[in-house]
């Protein structure tokens, strides 16, 4: 799925699957057509990065599970970067603001207060526009929940990007294709997220 593959297009796509879903794709060439999307992210380096320490043994077991039998021919996971989207970064106020995600919020609260890992999937709507997060995250994992002293909550969002060889859309087929080329390069994402105190009493009320 690289713009050169792509006939209709960055703005066109944009428009039509929405923001995060371009923007993803675009992080995954090795020269983004639109770097502003990750102007509010911090890079990576993989996942020993001493920035994600405490989460070295997590994102591990996931970029293993995730590429080590599907992409290990075309990747190091060892080098597989990532970035971190800050809690004012576009990106993180989309889903932070995601009705489908509160929704997993307001379901979990147990789990996520007792410090319980939650994944879950994003829907597909049949307007593109309103399945942004489907095609740029899908599935998710959701962790570290805690509320701070001021009574917001603050949570996280991991994801790795790759086309999953069991989803056998053309969109998606298309895009695996390219990352066994090198054409993309897969990477992984975390997203800090605040949920702020009234809407958290909103939600768990």
């Amino acid at each position: 799925m690289s713009w050169a593959y792509n006939p209709f297009g960055y703005n066109k796509a944009k428009k039509d699957f929405g923001p995060d879903t371009v923007g993803m794709i675009d992080m995954a060439h090795k020269e983004m057509k639109n770097p502003d999307y990750i102007k509010d992210a911090i890079e990576l380096k993989s996942f020993e990065d001493p920035r994600v320490a405490s989460d070295k043994k997590y994102l591990a077991k996931k970029l293993f599970g995730q590429f080590n039998n599907d992409y290990a021919q075309v990747t190091n996971i060892e080098n597989i970067k990532g970035y971190f989207f800050k809690n004012n970064s576009e990106p993180s106020m989309r889903i932070s603001q995601d009705p489908d995600f509160l929704e997993t919020i307001k379901k979990n609260k147990e789990n996520i207060l007792n410090g319980k890992d939650i994944s879950m999937h994003f829907p597909r709507y049949e307007d593109n526009k309103k399945s942004n997060l489907h095609f740029a995250l899908g599935h998710v994992d959701i962790r570290n929940g805690y509320l701070d002293k001021e009574g917001n909550l603050r949570i996280k969002v991991y994801d790795t990007y790759e086309f999953n060889k069991e989803n056998k859309t053309l969109l998606n087929q298309a895009g695996r294709n390219q990352m066994l080329k090198g054409t993309l390069i897969p990477y992984f994402t975390i997203h800090d997220i605040i949920i702020p105190k009234d809407k958290v009493n909103e939600l768990w009320k």
